[in-house]
């Protein structure tokens, strides 16, 4: 017996030299069932826009799977991940770190929620992780999951009209009604007219 969780496990016995008669069948299979307790997360409804203001919430789904008769407990973290990270901003100034999860007796599933701060800056779309850790009464099978806050914020570009004398240059201004935290390209031509 161990308290790891782990796959199941299987052995084989094999029959062998018999004396005073033959072998029939001469191997079984024996399968070791795991009934260990573990405890798993997922992404639920964790890839979303930010929206413009107030929160937009993110749900992750902690599982406990095998032996749930007793309590157990572990703890969350926020971090940044992928290409374009997330940072504290985008969770209100603060990343969710060393937060408090617990299961009751039988207890199998929990609803993890990251409320994601809404903004209207243009930016690429931004990745997250969800870390468990600290298990107490379960082991951790899997202990990340991802979610990514969608960019829902576009900007509009305009240039005004100027006019000056035939010998003199002409400077025209080129804005984003919005802030933006990538860059923005446009092409610039002229024409007759």
């Amino acid at each position: 017996g161990d308290t790891d969780f782990e796959a199941d496990n299987g052995f084989r016995v094999t029959l062998a030299n018999p004396t005073g008669a033959t072998l029939g069948t001469a191997t079984a299979d024996g399968l070791i069932l795991n009934d260990d307790p573990g405890m798993s997360i997922a992404a639920t409804n964790a890839s979303k826009a930010e929206g413009n203001s107030s929160t937009t919430d993110f749900t992750f789904t902690v599982t406990r799977i095998g032996d749930t008769s007793g309590p157990a407990s572990a703890t969350y973290s926020v971090s940044g991940s992928g290409a374009n990270p997330a940072n504290a901003a985008d969770f209100g100034g603060t990343l969710p770190t060393n937060m408090p999860l617990s299961f009751a007796a039988n207890e199998t599933s929990k609803v993890i929620t990251i409320s994601v701060s809404g903004d209207n800056l243009v930016e690429a779309n931004e990745g997250f992780t969800v870390t468990l850790s600290n298990p107490v009464g379960a082991s951790l099978v899997t202990a990340t999951a991802v979610g990514t806050i969608q960019n829902d914020d576009t900007a509009s570009l305009s240039i005004d009209d100027i006019s000056a004398s035939e010998s003199g240059v002409f400077t025209f201004t080129i804005s984003s009604d919005k802030v933006a935290s990538r860059d923005m390209t446009v092409l610039v031509n002229t024409a007759n007219g």
